[in-house]
């Protein structure tokens, strides 16, 4: 057990590694990052966790679903959604958006004419694919309830890792330091949706709800009042 979450971790460290060196060193379309994405987040994990008989079908299982839980799935969707919204009012002024919405153009072809597109796949399958590893492939897949736990927080802590080196460059470091401290309890309340189940859908609506935030302030910069 020990040599396989050393490898998964192995793993883990390579992939971030990649998809940093992708998302800030090459230069390629939004379409060719998602789908290498894709791959290493998703494709390529569903294929060890088959190897490895880990149990991969009840994560998607109805029945493994906590439905109690999925009221407070969507309550606190919206309360992310808010924060998310919320967060981004009080620090707009101290953010350059100019360089941001620069960024994404020339590094990823991302412009108002193709954000339609895009927000629904941030929203429908970019949540999914995240769910899946960070808390699925990482937390779910492990068979000992003790792993479980201790990954829970090794995978929150990726999660916002992760996400803070997407956007390096883009904000100063005091940002950082809040964006990182944000996403890693979000990774933990994540994991605590339907805890007693493997099932990810109840993780999927509060994740959701974060990226349908991120979602319209991407809108409000390309399409609101300049």
């Amino acid at each position: 057990m020990k040599s396989r979450i050393g490898l998964k971790l192995l793993y883990v460290t390579v992939i971030i590694s990649l998809l940093y060196g992708i998302e800030q060193i090459l230069v390629s379309s939004f379409g060719i990052k998602a789908l290498l994405k894709i791959l290493l987040l998703c494709l390529i994990p569903v294929a060890l966790g088959y190897v490895h008989k880990d149990g991969i079908k009840s994560l998607f299982s109805f029945k493994q679903t906590n439905w109690e839980r999925s009221k407070i799935s969507l309550w606190l969707a919206s309360g992310v959604f808010a924060l998310i919204i919320g967060a981004y009012a009080v620090l707009a002024s101290y953010i350059d958006t100019v360089s941001i919405l620069l960024t994404l153009k020339e590094n990823t072809g991302v412009n108002a004419g193709n954000f339609w597109y895009i927000g629904l796949y941030i929203i429908f399958g970019n949540s999914f694919i995240e769910e899946y590893f960070f808390r699925g492939y990482l937390v779910l897949q492990e068979q000992s309830q003790n792993m479980r736990n201790i990954m829970l927080y090794v995978s929150a802590a990726i999660f916002a890792f992760y996400h803070v080196t997407i956007l390096d460059g883009w904000f100063s470091w005091y940002i950082f330091i809040l964006i990182f401290a944000g996403i890693f309890v979000g990774g933990i309340l994540f994991s605590w949706l339907n805890a007693k189940g493997k099932s990810l859908y109840n993780r999927l609506i509060m994740h959701a709800g974060a990226d349908l935030a991120i979602v319209v302030i991407g809108f409000w910069l390309f399409y609101g009042p300049k």
